[in-house]
């Protein structure tokens, strides 16, 4: 990769960095060759120097492939005949097996909803599909298994932490429609990489653009799903401004989708769907089948020197899941002995022990009218079950 001048750049040549605007509109993307239209936006927006691939014989440009899916979807599309079911692209996409993954989803089990609750997200998990259903189908071949049912997991668990932040539907199904196939691109071009991993130019690209190329496969081929396009452009954002591909910043506030920050922050329904694809791919990870407990998921996600994710909805997360990391601040909602209901503390010990309650010691500090009260080292280890709240 080097670094070329906007004046010097010829038609042609291939960024190995996608551009935007100020307002993160896309001005030209990575591993497009460039056109003249293309050198005309970069020099009218002031775009200064810009980093050029380098080729092998090999090595065939990410643009030319993503025009082919995007022209085979719009074929489709225009063709007239009636859209398929989504099972009958791949039973992982059919009301059964969203309806079962949600039910046995853990943060699924961590709620009160209604069954009138779960008929509605079910449905929103079906249009979801159904306005998908033409992205697998133009591409070169259907993702492995693992990643379609990893797709399924991170939808189910963004549809429950949406429904929490009081989604309507229509927010609630981008956000489930772009968790489905978050994935696209990073098994089309197989690159399983990450940025810091890869060996080459080419595979350095395709690691970091792939929110980009996903996104234009959506917004290239789909004139309404400008939102959907937004979410899967950000997927690799983090709350620390350190992701990819903008380096957009995380929000101090909720998640909600009423919320509207400055250009150079993440979309609310961005930050549903990167704390959902980032705890799906540790309790269970599509590449190397590796998976890790509950507990240590919300570890990875809330505990760190630097903060990741928005903080309202890894909290919501932990409230569902019902796992506190040591340090937490809780609150004694309700338990099988009756002790220090109301009560709250700090974590001071949580471990996954069976079905048993996760957080197992608590050092009291506050009473039920959260007035200071001497510390107690207070014993949960034999409780059978056990509510925690936020304190």
């Amino acid at each position: 990769m080097r670094l070329v001048a906007v004046e010097d750049l010829q038609e042609q040549f291939v960024l190995g960095k996608s551009q935007f605007d100020a307002k993160g509109v896309i001005l030209v993307p990575a591993g497009f060759k460039l056109k003249k239209s293309h050198l005309s936006r970069l020099r009218d927006c002031g775009v200064g120097r810009v980093p050029v691939m380098e080729f092998t014989d090999d090595d065939t440009p990410p643009g030319m492939i993503l025009r082919d899916i995007v022209a085979k979807r719009i074929e489709l599309d225009l063709s007239g005949e009636a859209l398929p079911n989504p099972d009958q692209i791949t039973p992982l996409w059919s009301t059964d097996n969203m309806l079962d993954t949600l039910e046995r989803h853990p943060a699924w089990l961590g709620t009160d909803m209604s069954s009138a609750t779960r008929d509605k997200l079910t449905e929103v998990l079906h249009d979801a599909a159904q306005k998908q259903a033409l992205t697998l189908l133009s591409l070169p071949e259907l993702p492995a298994d693992e990643w379609l049912q990893f797709g399924v997991r991170a939808a189910c668990l963004s549809v429950i932490l949406a429904h929490e932040f009081n989604y309507p539907v229509r927010d609630m199904t981008a956000v489930a429609s772009a968790s489905l196939i978050h994935f696209v691109s990073k098994t089309l071009f197989q690159s399983f990489a990450t940025e810091e991993s890869s060996v080459n130019d080419f595979e350095k690209v395709l690691a970091r653009e792939h929110p980009t190329f996903t996104g234009l496969i959506v917004r290239g081929s789909d004139p309404n799903s400008d939102l959907e396009h937004q979410i899967l452009l950000q997927q690799e954002e983090r709350y620390s401004g350190r992701g990819y591909p903008q380096g957009l910043r995380g929000s101090d506030q909720p998640p909600r989708p009423q919320r509207r920050d400055g250009v150079s922050t993440m979309l609310p329904h961005s930050e549903i769907v990167n704390v959902s694809i980032a705890f799906e791919r540790l309790h269970l990870d599509p590449i190397t089948n590796l998976s890790i407990s509950l507990l240590e998921c919300v570890e990875e996600l809330v505990i760190g020197t630097e903060q990741l994710y928005n903080a309202f909805a890894t909290e919501t997360l932990c409230l569902l899941l019902q796992r506190f990391p040591v340090g937490s601040r809780v609150k004694v909602r309700g338990n099988s002995s009756g002790k220090y209901l109301g009560f709250s503390g700090i974590v001071r010990k949580a471990m996954e022990d069976g079905e048993k309650p996760v957080v197992k010691e608590i050092y009291v500090t506050h009473d039920p009218q959260g007035q200071d009260i001497d510390p107690v080292h207070a014993d949960f280890n034999q409780e059978s079950h056990m509510s925690l709240l936020w304190s």
